[in-house]
């Protein structure tokens, strides 16, 4: 597959991005259905039509053109969808497409209430009647996708290279992942569930760039199957088994060194509690009556990362305690000062498993190449066209 010269893309300008990603996208194409909304219940959307032409589709049979700045609304009205023009009311059905005559099309959906949100999506939208809600579905192209999932969860401020990776994994997490919410209608949310999207790419052309010059490589293990492309903010120096994390074991998810996160923001954390408050919980793990909660040494430290706190007899999961008390990671020690206040010295941001976002943006400001990066976080892992992934 063929990996073009970024410095010859920054001066080719907005057409040759657009026959870049128009390219790629003949080369390799995927479309995916993308549920919007996931979690709320909207009663009303509008639709314009952005870019492109578009016909609006009811139970399976053409209603009417939809030229461009076309708006209708379209509203759940008891086991109905109710579709309104500016000017005259469109019928109404159980389910409603907005099919694109021209590929590049682009359109805006704009929820009313719950919550109030309005954006861009390239492709096409479907909408039916759900649970007492719409539920609104954007069938879009694999790599359309993946520049909003970018863009969504890195924002416009990194550098090229970093973009590939993020959109490297991206792709292998929504290809790995499509049967998800089969029952829901649709293959992938627009929730952290599966990965953020709010549509279109937008706010940064590197973004298309990248996602277009690494256009269907998706990461695979020694086996040739999609792996599972976890990632975290800050690892705090080391990053962890995916087994301490969720039980399951993965070859190429095996903890490593990492010093390029050590100076980012998320580094280094302190969280403090009472000695009281300390006590009371760490009795919910003693089932012994006579045992004195007070025996419990505080002292804990972890050299490298570790399972479980353990403290004469009093066993409990590290994960646990960071959800209980809300921490940022699973990587702390716990030392108690005199004043009788106990402090959680911690590294990291997150569950630490996989790829060190802020230690790969560091590897690729240092001038590490996108492979390179993916290389060191999975062990024994291989870039490969999705096509010849089992």
């Amino acid at each position: 597959m063929q990996i073009f010269n970024t410095k010859t893309l920054r001066l080719s300008g907005c057409i040759f991005v657009s026959w870049l990603a128009l390219n790629s996208a003949i080369a390799y194409s995927q479309i995916v259905d993308v549920g919007l909304l996931h979690y709320h219940k909207i009663p009303e959307v509008l639709v314009s039509v952005n870019s492109g032409e578009y016909e609006l589709w009811g139970d399976g049979a053409k209603i009417i053109d939809l030229p461009y700045d076309a708006i209708i609304s379209i509203r759940i009205n008891r086991q109905t969808i109710e579709v309104k023009g500016l000017n005259s009311n469109l019928g109404y059905y159980h389910g409603v497409h907005l099919k694109s005559i021209k590929k590049l099309g682009t359109l805006k959906l704009r929820a009313v209430k719950n919550p109030p949100v309005s954006n861009l999506y390239d492709g096409e939208i479907m909408v039916s009647v759900g649970e007492d809600k719409l539920t609104i579905v954007n069938r879009v192209d694999i790599d359309n996708y993946v520049a909003g999932v970018v863009e969504k969860e890195i924002g416009p401020s990194a550098n090229m290279e970093y973009y590939k990776i993020q959109a490297v994994m991206a792709r292998t997490y929504a290809l790995g992942n499509l049967n998800r919410h089969n029952s829901d209608g649709y293959q992938v949310c627009d929730e952290v569930h599966c990965q953020a999207y709010d549509g279109k790419s937008t706010r940064r052309r590197d973004i298309i760039i990248a996602t277009a010059a690494t256009a269907g490589i998706v990461l695979a293990d020694k086996k040739g199957e999609l792996i599972l492309a976890a990632y975290h903010s800050n690892c705090g120096g080391e990053t962890r088994d995916a087994a301490q994390a969720w039980k399951s074991s993965r070859d190429y998810l095996q903890p490593i060194k990492d010093t390029f996160c050590l100076d980012a923001r998320s580094a280094k954390w302190e969280h403090t509690i009472t000695r009281e408050d300390w006590d009371n919980y760490v009795s919910q793990f003693i089932s012994d009556d006579t045992y004195e909660v007070s025996k419990a040494m505080v002292c804990f430290y972890q050299g490298k990362r570790l399972t479980y706190y353990k403290s004469n007899g009093v066993e409990i999961p590290i994960k646990q305690i960071r959800r209980d008390w809300r921490l940022r990671s699973s990587f702390f020690d716990i030392e108690e000062y005199s004043d009788g206040t106990i402090i959680f010295s911690g590294r990291g941001y997150g569950h630490g498993v996989g790829l060190c976002q802020q230690g790969a943006l560091k590897m690729t400001e240092l001038g590490y190449g996108y492979r390179e990066v993916l290389s060191f976080y999975f062990k024994d892992i291989r870039l490969v066209s999705h096509s010849d992934v089992d």
